[in-house]
This record gives C-alpha cells, sequence and structure tokens, in this order.
C-alpha cells in the first residue's frame, strides 16, 4: 500500500510492485496519429441551413413585390381542400385514442359484462374475472374498437 504526503511534494509518482513507474519517452508511432480533415464551419453551416422563402410566410410586402416581379419560384405546400378534420381539432393520434377509450368503456360497461357473463359463466370466480373473463374482454374491446373505428372514421 502506498501513502501520499500532500504537504508539500507535488510529483507524485505511481508505485508498481513496489517500484516507481516512469513515464514512456519517445515520439507515437506515425500509424497511430490520425489527421483531422478541417471543414470550413461557414460551409458546414450551409450544408444544413433551409432557404428563408421556405420559412417566411408570404405578407404584405411579398404580395407588392409578386405583383411587381412576379411570383416567386417557391411555393409553400397548401392543405387539401378534401382532407377531413378531425372533431374538436385532435391529430389523429388523439382520435384514435379517444375512440379506444370509448371502446374500452362500452366493452367493460355493467350491461355488456352482464349479458358476457350470462353466455359465458367461466368468465367469473369469486366475483373477480378469471383469465379467461380477461381475454374475453381483451377481445370484446378489440372488436368494438374495430368496428367503432370503421363507423367513425
Amino acid at each position: 500500500m502506498e501513502t501520499m504526503d500532500f504537504s508539500s511534494n507535488l510529483n507524485y509518482s505511481p508505485m508498481v510492485d513496489g517500484a516507481p513507474q516512469q513515464k514512456p519517452e519517445g515520439k507515437i508511432p506515425e500509424g497511430l496519429i490520425i489527421a483531422e480533415n478541417k471543414v470550413d464551419e461557414s460551409q458546414q453551416m450551409a450544408d444544413f441551413s433551409t432557404p428563408i422563402e421556405e420559412l417566411v410566410h408570404p405578407g404584405p410586402g411579398q404580395m407588392v413585390q409578386d405583383a411587381v416581379m412576379g411570383p416567386s419560384t417557391s411555393v409553400l405546400p397548401k392543405q387539401e381542400q378534401g382532407q377531413r378534420s378531425n372533431p374538436l381539432n385532435l391529430t389523429d393520434e388523439q382520435y384514435t385514442a379517444l375512440i379506444a377509450g370509448a371502446s374500452a368503456s362500452l366493452a367493460f360497461s355493467r350491461f355488456v359484462q352482464d349479458k358476457l357473463i350470462e353466455m359465458i359463466p367461466t368468465m367469473v370466480k369469486d366475483n373477480d374475472l378469471t383469465t379467461t373473463g380477461l381475454l374475453i374482454m381483451a377481445l370484446v374491446t378489440a372488436l368494438i374498437f374495430y368496428f367503432l373505428k370503421k363507423a367513425v372514421v
């Protein structure tokens, strides 16, 4: 075990098997040195930049410029007129989640569960759903989701 004196000696040399370890001397072999390719930072930024015309929406000044000089070559994509929007301005993922929640609520409602218990008595054991009951409920939920999505979307 080695001890260190932090009071005055700042030259630390680790001990390996009782002998001080020496720093390697000499040059690094040429095959191990990798040359760095310097890339101009402005060129690198230009490769990943977007033209300003694609970012800026036309304003009143652009309309005057288009009237005098003609429309610019870059045209912003417009939303399709035939595209339906989801109710409550939900995204497609949110709308699908809404349909899934509604179908799960319907499948686990008391009315549907009572009808399933009448049809399949092995669904419930000691007032608790069995594994068979859980699988049947998952199947019923999936079927309700499928038909509800086909009907609504």
